[in-house]
Protein backbone atom coordinates (compact mmCIF):
# COMPACT_ATOMS: atom_id res chain seq x y z
CA UNK A 1 0.00 0.00 0.00
CA UNK A 2 1.47 3.55 -0.97
CA UNK A 3 0.22 7.00 0.11
CA UNK A 4 1.00 10.02 -1.37
CA UNK A 5 3.68 12.69 0.41
CA UNK A 6 1.70 15.67 1.84
CA UNK A 7 4.53 17.23 2.69
CA UNK A 8 6.38 20.01 1.02
CA UNK A 9 9.54 20.54 2.34
CA UNK A 10 9.62 24.89 1.28
CA UNK A 11 12.92 25.57 2.65
CA UNK A 12 15.87 23.85 4.70
CA UNK A 13 19.39 25.33 5.95
CA UNK A 14 22.35 23.27 7.60
CA UNK A 15 23.19 25.34 10.82
CA UNK A 16 26.62 22.96 11.56
CA UNK A 17 26.19 18.94 10.60
CA UNK A 18 24.41 18.08 13.66
CA UNK A 19 21.46 21.05 13.20
CA UNK A 20 18.79 21.88 10.30
CA UNK A 21 16.06 23.65 10.10
CA UNK A 22 13.34 23.31 7.93
CA UNK A 23 9.62 24.82 6.86
CA UNK A 24 7.40 22.20 5.75
CA UNK A 25 4.01 22.80 3.99
CA UNK A 26 1.50 20.03 3.86
CA UNK A 27 -1.32 19.86 1.47
CA UNK A 28 -4.66 18.58 2.31
CA UNK A 29 -5.25 15.66 5.35
CA UNK A 30 -3.14 13.07 6.10
CA UNK A 31 0.75 12.02 6.91
CA UNK A 32 3.64 13.82 5.31
CA UNK A 33 7.07 12.32 5.12
CA UNK A 34 10.68 13.95 5.60
CA UNK A 35 13.75 12.89 5.49
CA UNK A 36 17.72 13.83 6.39
CA UNK A 37 20.23 12.09 4.09
CA UNK A 38 22.46 11.51 7.21
CA UNK A 39 23.77 8.15 8.06
CA UNK A 40 20.53 6.42 10.12
CA UNK A 41 21.35 7.06 14.06
CA UNK A 42 18.87 7.22 17.22
CA UNK A 43 20.24 10.01 18.36
CA UNK A 44 19.19 12.04 15.52
CA UNK A 45 15.30 13.72 16.66
CA UNK A 46 13.30 16.09 14.61
CA UNK A 47 10.94 18.57 16.85
CA UNK A 48 7.93 20.67 15.55
CA UNK A 49 8.45 24.38 16.93
CA UNK A 50 6.72 27.34 16.98
CA UNK A 51 7.75 30.65 14.97
CA UNK A 52 7.52 33.60 17.42
CA UNK A 53 8.12 37.85 16.37
CA UNK A 54 10.58 37.45 19.30
CA UNK A 55 14.22 36.97 17.90
CA UNK A 56 15.59 35.56 21.39
CA UNK A 57 12.46 32.73 21.83
CA UNK A 58 13.37 32.08 17.95
CA UNK A 59 17.34 31.62 18.88
CA UNK A 60 15.94 29.82 21.70
CA UNK A 61 13.73 27.44 20.17
CA UNK A 62 16.63 26.93 17.37
CA UNK A 63 19.27 26.14 20.00
CA UNK A 64 17.17 24.08 22.05
CA UNK A 65 13.96 22.69 20.43
CA UNK A 66 13.94 19.60 22.97
CA UNK A 67 13.20 21.76 25.40
CA UNK A 68 10.42 24.15 23.83
CA UNK A 69 9.26 21.94 20.81
CA UNK A 70 7.16 19.18 19.98
CA UNK A 71 9.40 15.70 19.38
CA UNK A 72 8.57 13.79 15.74
CA UNK A 73 8.18 10.68 17.51
CA UNK A 74 7.72 8.06 14.47
CA UNK A 75 11.71 8.26 13.07
CA UNK A 76 13.20 5.23 10.95
CA UNK A 77 15.50 4.18 8.72
CA UNK A 78 15.07 5.17 5.20
CA UNK A 79 16.80 3.41 2.33
CA UNK A 80 18.77 1.29 4.46
CA UNK A 81 21.02 4.23 5.35
CA UNK A 82 19.14 7.57 6.00
CA UNK A 83 16.99 9.14 8.78
CA UNK A 84 13.37 10.00 8.11
CA UNK A 85 10.25 10.88 10.33
CA UNK A 86 6.95 10.22 9.26
CA UNK A 87 4.59 12.93 10.57
CA UNK A 88 0.67 14.11 10.71
CA UNK A 89 -0.23 17.20 9.47
CA UNK A 90 -3.06 17.44 12.29
CA UNK A 91 -0.24 17.68 15.28
CA UNK A 92 1.04 21.11 13.59
CA UNK A 93 1.71 23.56 15.80
CA UNK A 94 1.34 25.93 13.19
CA UNK A 95 -2.21 25.99 11.51
CA UNK A 96 -2.22 29.17 9.84
CA UNK A 97 -2.43 29.16 6.26
CA UNK A 98 -0.17 30.47 4.18
CA UNK A 99 -0.69 33.32 1.33
CA UNK A 100 -1.23 31.82 -2.07
CA UNK A 101 0.89 34.05 -4.13
CA UNK A 102 -0.06 32.42 -7.40
CA UNK A 103 -4.08 33.01 -6.59
CA UNK A 104 -3.20 35.87 -4.31
CA UNK A 105 -5.11 34.59 -1.53
CA UNK A 106 -5.10 31.95 1.67
CA UNK A 107 -4.21 28.90 0.26
CA UNK A 108 -6.93 25.94 1.00
CA UNK A 109 -6.23 23.09 3.21
CA UNK A 110 -2.53 23.69 3.95
CA UNK A 111 -0.63 24.10 7.41
CA UNK A 112 2.85 24.99 7.94
CA UNK A 113 5.53 23.85 10.18
CA UNK A 114 8.72 24.73 11.34
CA UNK A 115 11.04 21.29 12.01
CA UNK A 116 14.39 21.26 13.58
CA UNK A 117 16.34 18.36 13.12
CA UNK A 118 19.53 18.00 15.69
CA UNK A 119 21.54 15.23 16.32
CA UNK A 120 21.71 14.72 20.48
CA UNK A 121 24.40 13.11 21.64
CA UNK A 122 26.18 16.30 20.13
CA UNK A 123 24.71 18.44 23.00
CA UNK A 124 27.52 16.03 25.22
CA UNK A 125 30.37 17.41 23.76
CA UNK A 126 29.02 20.61 23.72
CA UNK A 127 28.29 20.37 27.68
CA UNK A 128 31.64 18.78 27.88
CA UNK A 129 33.24 21.89 26.76
CA UNK A 130 31.44 24.09 28.86
CA UNK A 131 32.38 21.74 31.91
CA UNK A 132 35.96 22.54 31.04
CA UNK A 133 36.11 25.75 30.55
CA UNK A 134 34.18 26.37 33.87
CA UNK A 135 36.91 24.21 35.70
CA UNK A 136 39.73 25.97 33.77
CA UNK A 137 38.14 29.45 35.13
CA UNK A 138 37.59 28.30 38.30
CA UNK A 139 41.13 26.67 39.19
CA UNK A 140 42.67 29.76 37.77
CA UNK A 141 41.43 32.48 39.86
CA UNK A 142 41.92 30.34 42.70
CA UNK A 143 45.43 30.00 42.28
CA UNK A 144 45.56 33.85 41.40
CA UNK A 145 44.09 34.40 44.75
CA UNK A 146 46.22 32.27 46.29
CA UNK A 147 49.27 34.42 44.34
CA UNK A 148 47.35 37.08 45.90
CA UNK A 149 47.27 36.48 48.98
CA UNK A 150 51.23 35.92 49.42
Amino acid sequence: VSRANSALVLQTKEINPSLYQAQVSFKGNGEGFIALFKAYDPGWKAYRIMNHESGIMNFANLASPFLFGDEIKNHMEVNGWANGWLMDESRSMNPVRPFDRTQGRQAQGKHESRIIIVYLPQYLEYAGFAILIITFIALSGRFLLKKLHR
